[in-house]
């Protein structure tokens, strides 16, 4: 019964870091088609060149990672609560 426990579990286990992966991808993403509406060209000098895409790419991953921590936080939360019951 031991060895269907620890299965049962490396399976979820499994399943919850795609579940992450997908979170974070999504919200990173999110993140990316939102910036496209900011008029960056108010806050820099260049607004088409590489750096700024850069700074673009950078925006989208640290917004899209915060939000993905929220809900990775809140799924791991309600998943917790859930063994409770």
């Amino acid at each position: 019964m031991t060895s269907f426990n620890n299965d049962l579990i490396d399976t979820f286990g499994s399943y919850m870091i795609i579940v992450q992966i997908l979170i974070y991808l999504s919200a990173i993403g999110l993140a990316w088609w939102g910036l496209q509406e900011v008029r960056f060209d108010v806050f820099l000098r260049r607004p088409k060149s590489p750096a700024a895409k850069m700074l673009q790419i950078l925006l989208a991953i640290t917004i899209g990672s915060s939000v993905a921590g929220f809900f990775m936080s809140y799924l791991g939360l309600s998943v917790k609560l859930g063994f409770f019951s």
